[in-house]
């Protein structure tokens, strides 16, 4: 038997509809050779401090059948516990957790793979950013980019659990309108009073001071 076995994303974006977001079904079996596609490799026997599930991005290399039927080999661009780079993976769109828009496509964001700092009031059950500024990120990994509600005090942002890190990518996913914000020069604030309102520059904003 196997040490990992893949996730069905499917399933999981399906129990939690809010909280775990993933390509819709067409982009999923519209997959081409040479395009990158990450899934989860979960562990049977994880060890106690390590991570339950490793997700891993893999290179498609061939395409078998088509719309329903359509599944995957891939390799492996990166290395999880057990595998090597090159490994050869047969897998199934419910497999794919998320795919790298290329260069070329007007939705590619640089930061796509980074990550952004999201108040918890945002990631609740029908709700959405409705304030978001940009700030000198942090280190490599941050985006600088940061999601409120826009009715969160200073009391609740300061609580460290409040604010959690997510992948820009995963969050343009949620909420496309986020991707022509994403884009705009560190010191942009933007803001609009109910989900559905298009967003509006805040003139003359301010980034908050440490």
């Amino acid at each position: 038997m196997s040490a990992w076995y893949l996730e069905d994303v499917v399933g999981r974006a399906r129990d939690h509809p809010d909280q775990f977001f993933i390509p819709s079904e067409r982009e999923r079996r519209a997959c081409a050779v040479g395009d990158l596609v990450r899934l989860h490799f979960v562990l049977r026997n994880p060890s106690v401090e390590g991570p339950r599930t490793e997700r891993m991005w893999i290179e498609v290399v061939e395409r078998l059948g088509k719309d329903a039927s359509v599944t995957y080999k891939g390799v492996l661009t990166n290395q999880p516990a057990g595998l090597a780079i090159g490994t050869v993976i047969e897998f199934l769109p419910i497999h794919i957790a998320q795919t790298i828009v290329p260069k070329s496509h007007p939705d590619w964001l640089e930061v796509g793979e980074k990550a952004a700092l999201v108040s918890e009031r945002v990631l609740e059950k029908g709700c959405k950013a409705r304030f978001v500024y940009r700030e000198a990120p942090d280190h490599d990994e941050d985006s600088g980019r940061r999601l409120f509600r826009g009715d969160e005090t200073q009391e609740y942002v300061n609580e460290e659990a409040n604010i959690r890190r997510c992948n820009v990518g995963w969050l343009v996913n949620r909420d496309p309108t986020l991707g022509p914000v994403f884009r705009n020069e560190v010191g942009s604030a933007f803001e609009r009073e109910n989900e559905d309102d298009n967003w509006t520059r805040v003139e003359g904003w301010q980034p908050p001071q440490d």
